[in-house]
């Protein structure tokens, strides 16, 4: 599809300020990423036909979906009006994924001139994707971008975004540099030092709040470059959009699996159970239930969900079990086992190990904006495995997805398992890590293509396999490993 740019200049100037939202599609019956593109033009124009269809051809031809928005300029680009734009489009592509063909996680916003103080917005948590409660981008992407509506701003773009007579506090409020945060996601960032449009001091106050919150972040600065070049065809700065897909591709294929017992949590696996059955079979004693029989019970249940064949639920699994040996007056005793859940369970963490390297491993991760999941063997319902993690020092929130026994049909070490997450994450087996201390149940990820690492603090080898073929250790180790692979 070629597109006649000297027209789409003229139809560009000429534009009404309303909201569109252009679609570029692969239609191939796969998912792809995404990128959503905001072309600038001050907040009074929005120049798709040099900072928009450019890109969008060189990012479709690489395999990406693109949308391009047109947002609302002039008169109404008063904020939040372009903001709202963007986070309309986002819904729009997010709520129709499956007829977009797009994957839901991993997408990248890009924005040039005011476009890239759109985006740069956007990644704040005040005026960005926090606030309307949407994914955070795997990678912004500013090109010789507005990004301070203080002293160095581009007038024009303050004047149509804040009005003339903005205040200090709302010039404070909407310059990006001044709300940068750990949080902020991965940015690249470039400008040419000869932009006598948008003073490259812009980027230079971009690339320091980065650097200073310890944001991923890639800043370059082109020699004779000036504003509004596009894709640079020809001049110096023309490697840009190479190194910006580059920097979005290492950002996007990153997730890091984890298992849970005797990884993050250490504990010695008999303790755990002993403590575990001995409170379950007290509680449900006093119900009427016979310990023997119980004990009995929990593990046929059990076992059928190691046995799963994916009809039905885990949780779906043990209760139709649970019932075989005490009738279906176990569907009414339920809420007993959500009240032990909630109190007597928690008595076992006493029995489990604490290690702080485990939550030090995955903030150092969560910084990185690599993707976490944590891979538990879904045997527990959610509320045991949010305890858990809790008492291993880690909010269940930092994990991306938890596998529990509800929204689970597979077991370790059926590699069904590990397929139905990769499934649910949109990735394939060679973007992930594995990490846990099991041989039998963990490293078997590795047969789908996934890399592992074994975690031999609390080791469990039933099989007495020779480990050394596997990356291994502790969590010293392990941080060493994750730095190699560039994951932290």
């Amino acid at each position: 599809m070629k597109i006649d740019l000297k027209l789409q200049e003229e139809l560009d100037w000429n534009r009404p300020s309303r909201y569109e939202l252009q679609k570029y599609l692969i239609e191939d019956g796969k998912k792809h990423p995404f990128a959503l593109i905001c072309p600038g033009g001050g907040y009074g124009c929005v120049c798709n036909f040099v900072e928009g269809i450019p890109y969008m051809e060189e990012l479709h031809k690489r395999g990406y979906a693109v949308f391009i928005l047109y947002y609302r300029i002039g008169e109404e680009a008063r904020y939040p009006n372009p903001q709202d734009d963007v986070a309309r489009a986002l819904r729009d592509i997010l709520d129709h994924a499956e007829e977009y063909g797009v994957e839901t996680e991993g997408y990248s916003l890009w924005g040039s001139s005011a476009g890239g103080h759109l985006v740069g917005s956007f990644g704040t948590e005040h005026m960005g994707y926090k606030k309307y409660g949407l994914p955070k981008p795997a990678t912004i992407v500013q090109v010789y971008p507005v990004v301070t509506m203080g002293e160095y701003t581009h007038p024009g773009s303050r004047d149509n975004l804040l009005g003339l007579n903005a205040t200090q506090e709302m010039i404070d409020f909407a310059s990006v540099e001044k709300n940068v945060t750990e949080n902020y996601p991965p940015t690249f960032v470039w400008c040419g030092d000869a932009d006598d449009l948008v003073p490259p001091v812009n980027s230079h106050m971009l690339a320091e709040a980065l650097k200073e919150h310890g944001v991923p972040h890639i800043f370059e600065e082109y020699p004779g470059v000036g504003h509004g070049v596009g894709v640079g065809k020809g001049l110096v700065c023309e490697p840009w959009m190479e190194h910006a897909i580059a920097f979005w591709e290492s950002q996007r294929k990153k997730v890091v699996l984890f298992d849970l017992d005797g990884t993050l949590l250490p504990m010695d696996q008999d303790d755990f159970i002993k403590a575990y059955f001995g409170g379950l079979v007290k509680m449900l004693a006093v119900h009427g239930y016979d310990p023997e029989i119980v004990t009995k019970s929990i593990w046929a249940g059990t076992g059928a969900m190691v046995k799963n064949n994916g009809e039905c639920t885990n949780e779906d699994t043990f209760w139709k079990s649970f019932a075989g040996f005490f009738g279906e007056k176990v569907y009414d005793d339920a809420p007993y086992f959500e009240e032990f859940y909630r109190t007597e369970f928690q008595k076992v963490a006493d029995v489990c190990g604490f290690a702080p390297q485990a939550n030090e491993v995955i903030q150092a991760l969560k910084k990185a904006n690599t993707r976490i999941v944590l891979a538990t063997n879904p045997l527990f319902p959610a509320v045991a495995t949010y305890s858990r993690i809790r008492w291993a020092g880690i909010k269940p929130e930092d994990f991306e997805l938890v596998t529990t026994y509800e929204n689970s049909r597979y077991c370790k070490p059926n590699l069904k398992y590990y397929e139905d997450i990769l499934a649910t994450i949109g990735v394939a087996p060679e973007e992930c890590l594995m990490v846990g201390n099991d041989v039998s149940e963990d490293m078997i990820a590795e047969k789908l293509g996934m890399k592992v690492f074994l975690l031999t603090d609390c080791l469990i080898n039933k099989d007495n396999v020779d480990i050394s073929k596997y990356p291994n250790g502790s969590f010293g180790e392990l941080m060493e490993f994750l730095k190699g692979l560039e994951l932290i």
